[in-house]
């Protein structure tokens, strides 16, 4: 890492008639991880989503608040360090926070660097997403989540996600999400959906704060048509690593010096119009796959399906619907075998969700959807037949209520106590 020699004030990258002069050591050290995550400072930290950063150019452990910058931007040349950065804030979210605690969206258009997260428990979505379709359909779920999470910070008369979730049940209580965008460029240059995605994150930067979603923005490519005004403004912390020129330094953050940067970790990261010079922790590929590994086998996975499903298949799923005003279980008149044979799989669809959510004591969607392989609007659909019945209750924070015994049940279904 860097060692300061003189510091006469203001750094150099300030307006003042002082300078200072930083002289590079002569031997290289690295600062590990572990040393980071271990230290004091980052014990005694207080925060929502702590980062074990690294340390700056005089010694002093770096640890950030995701939470309170509260979305970043990532920016350095092939090999400066950006991705090993990406990999301490992912390292640092999974060895201090559950799944309950955080979750993570991320978006891996480079298809090689994020692959090893697949499946833990802390993902919002089992992948990490390459698929432009997909991509855009998260972007509008996180807007819809944002929404949604205010609204129930408004039931409670809480103004942000800390209140709410001290004000309710911790079953109601809401996990932060983290967004990360690996190689944001092959976005950006894509003609088909550049407009979109900068207006979705821009939107997204602006209004999510409070409501625990938290965007981190990484691209080697920093230019104008990457990281445009719109962009750079609402990403209110910026984090450079070696650049290739000045003027790539000027678009990250709108001043000098990321391009006298000394790569493998050297970083500038500005919050506001403070400046500080450091170096980022180094955490290997084999110290992550060891976190990744402790994690599954220590923990079980429950995957949230109906975002799943609307991440992923967004509006292009056939609705099921199902006759919720009338009876679900009356024949057609007539004598059409398709006909039957689809009310055969109504009702038999119906009876296996019931039966789940006896079972097992909750009337959850994401169980069910899980256990039957069905998508999320086809469950939907029949968990609002069931509330129309008074099997279940009025979904309130995406949760619901079973309000039927096992006893009614297997009086509806007597075929089903006999089969046991």
């Amino acid at each position: 890492m860097p060692n300061k020699q003189g510091n006469f004030g203001k750094t150099q990258l300030d307006d003042s008639p002082y300078f200072g002069i930083e002289v590079p050591n002569k031997v290289r050290g690295i600062v590990s991880f572990k040393e980071v995550i271990s230290s004091r400072e980052y014990a005694d930290a207080k925060g929502e989503i702590l980062i074990a950063l690294g340390k700056t150019a005089e010694g002093r452990i770096m640890v950030e608040d995701l939470a309170k910058m509260p979305h970043a931007l990532i920016a350095g040349a092939t090999g400066s360090g950006k991705s090993v950065c990406i990999n301490v804030i992912l390292a640092s979210i999974l060895c201090r926070y559950s799944p309950d605690e955080v979750k993570l969206l991320l978006i891996d258009l480079k298809r090689v660097e994020m692959e090893l997260f697949s499946g833990l428990p802390h993902m919002l979505v089992e992948k990490p997403l390459d698929d432009v379709n997909e991509i855009m359909n998260a972007l509008k779920w996180l807007r819809e989540e944002t929404e949604r999470r205010y609204i129930a910070f408004r039931a409670v008369h809480a103004k942000k996600l800390s209140e709410y979730n001290k004000l309710v049940g911790r079953e109601s209580q809401m996990a932060r999400i983290v967004v990360i965008i690996d190689e944001a460029s092959e976005l950006m240059t894509n003609p088909l959906v550049r407009k979109q995605v900068e207006a979705s994150l821009s939107s997204l930067a602006r209004i999510a704060r409070a409501a625990g979603v938290h965007l981190v923005f990484a691209t080697q490519n920093p230019v104008k048509e990457v990281i445009t005004n719109e962009i750079q403004n609402n990403l209110n912390t910026k984090i450079a690593f070696a650049v290739g020129d000045y003027n790539h330094s000027m678009v990250i953050f709108k001043a000098k010096g990321a391009e006298s940067l000394l790569g493998n970790g050297d970083m500038y990261i500005k919050r506001g119009k403070d400046m500080v010079r450091g170096q980022c922790s180094y955490v290997s590929t084999e110290e992550v796959e060891g976190i990744v590994q402790d994690i599954r086998k220590n923990n079980d996975v429950d995957f949230d399906y109906d975002a799943i499903d609307r991440i992923l298949k967004g509006s292009k799923e056939e609705l099921q619907t199902f006759p919720i005003g009338g009876s679900m279980l009356a024949r057609a008149d007539d004598d059409d075998a398709k006909a039957d044979a689809k009310q055969d799989a109504k009702e038999e669809l119906l009876k296996e969700t019931l039966r789940i959510c006896v079972e097992s004591g909750r009337a959850s969607c994401s169980l069910v959807q899980r256990k039957l392989q069905k998508g999320y609007n086809t469950i939907a659909n029949v968990m609002d037949y069931m509330e129309s019945k008074g099997w279940v209750s009025e979904q309130v924070n995406n949760k619901r209520t079973l309000l039927i015994t096992k006893e009614e049940f297997y009086q509806m279904y007597p075929d089903l106590l006999e089969d046991k």
